[in-house]
């Protein structure tokens, strides 16, 4: 009798090993893909950090309302630092960009170099990261200057995956 309890109790946790082993390797990546829209304001900071007006060095500190792009509701907060490298005449200036969507499910990271004219007609940039539904997000966002329900801002493209 006590020799099939052992064996049992045997076979159950060998169960429950090879079960715990293989269950990440059962999982499969999500996709995920939606747009937001970044309203410009209400608040933005823009701090000279070089000469006198604007210019390499400049840092400016963004916290926007995410809205529904089709219902113009609002679904988070965008947390935005740009960094200026570099500015021209024309004021097409080159910027480094690190960026935290904060939604409901979780947050989405990205971050990447562009001009602000690119965005015209929309720039893509890397989604690096994430957390909570997105953790170990990874892919790619379209960014494009555009409005919703006659606000200004810019509209973002995310597809991603997740593990």
């Amino acid at each position: 009798m006590r020799r099939i309890r052992w064996t049992a109790g045997a076979a159950a946790a060998g169960l429950a090993l090879s079960l715990t082993w293989l269950a990440p390797a059962m999982s499969q990546p999500q996709d995920h893909a939606f747009s937001v829209f970044d309203v410009n304001g209400p608040y933005e900071k823009v701090i000279d950090v070089g000469s006198a007006g604007f210019g390499a060095g400049d840092v400016i500190l963004q916290h926007h309302p995410l809205l529904d792009p089709g219902t113009a509701e609002r679904v988070g907060t965008a947390v935005t630092k740009v960094t200026i490298v570099r500015n021209n005449a024309s004021g097409n200036a080159e910027f480094i960009i690190d960026c935290t969507l904060k939604l409901e499910a979780g947050q989405v990271v990205f971050y990447g170099a562009s001009r602000f004219f690119r965005l015209v007609d929309g720039d893509v940039f890397p989604i690096t990261g994430g957390s909570g539904a997105y953790d170990g997000a990874a892919g790619s966002l379209v960014m494009q200057f555009s409005e919703v329900d006659g606000q200004s801002g810019t509209r973002l493209d995310l597809e991603f995956v997740t593990p």
